[in-house]
């Protein structure tokens, strides 16, 4: 049987502040819930630095940003516990984490984009 659990690689956490310099955000946001919105990005060059190896952008010309906001160290934490679990899952039917950005209050998933909605 297949493993759903991706080889060992570095993921780095980078700090919020370099997001901007990755990726460039296609507004409006295509998704809004309560800690946070989505919106649709595009990788800014070649060498984005983006887990250093899961992202190229001819394979991810768009990506989605998953913004959360974040006030308690519980709710980080949280977070935190998330990205552990998604940076490790490799299956088709789950979205794939291909990187993460934060600061004292917020997080930025990137995950790879689905074009189609399942609604």
């Amino acid at each position: 049987m297949a493993s759903c659990l991706s080889e060992e690689s570095l993921f780095v956490i980078w700090p919020l502040s370099r997001f901007e310099k990755d990726f460039e955000l296609v507004k409006p946001a295509i998704g809004r819930g309560q800690y946070g919105e989505v919106f649709k990005a595009r990788p800014r060059s070649s060498r984005t630095t983006l887990t250093l190896t899961k992202i190229d952008p001819e394979s991810h010309p768009i990506v989605a940003a998953k913004f959360i906001k974040c006030t308690r160290a519980t709710e980080q934490l949280r977070i935190r516990d998330e990205i552990d679990i998604l940076k490790e899952l490799n299956h088709p039917n789950v979205l794939q984490l291909l990187g993460a950005y934060e600061s004292d209050n917020e997080f930025v998933q990137v995950l790879e984009y689905l074009r189609y909605s399942i609604s």
